[in-house]
């Protein structure tokens, strides 16, 4: 009845995510090697039931260390991106309306300086063209 957790069911990648009940939970039925051939079981540590009985994982894929992703450093924003509030890849009036709209919730009067074309200024009271 759980979740088996794969990869992309839309699109139809079976493979075992990371963290999936499958993952060492089959039992050996005499089965040497999973549908594109790699060798049965993998017993990859901190995952599943390590060094349990049963290594085998459950359904079509056998879950490899090559499938574990490692973590990818932070991207540092260029300065455009830190105004491109709706992450398009453009910074356009649509980012500008958006920011309008965050700036217009405070109650106090602030000034946030854009540059766009030109160089636009909002307040509590409203927004002038400089």
């Amino acid at each position: 009845d759980a979740d088996p957790q794969f990869v992309d069911l839309f699109a139809r990648d079976f493979r075992l995510a990371p963290g999936s009940p499958g993952i060492d939970a089959a039992s050996d039925i005499g089965v040497f090697s999973d549908f594109r051939g790699v060798p049965r079981p993998q017993d990859i540590e901190g995952l599943g039931g390590d060094h349990s009985p049963s290594v085998y994982d459950i359904g079509a894929f056998e879950m490899t260390n090559q499938e574990i992703p490692s973590p990818s450093p932070t991207p540092t924003p260029s300065p455009g991106e830190i105004f491109d509030s709706n992450s398009d890849g453009r910074i356009d009036a649509r980012d500008l309306l958006a920011l309008l709209e965050e700036e217009s919730k405070g109650s106090e009067g602030t000034s946030i300086f854009l540059r766009f074309s030109e160089y636009w200024m909002t307040s509590g009271w409203g927004m002038s063209l400089q």
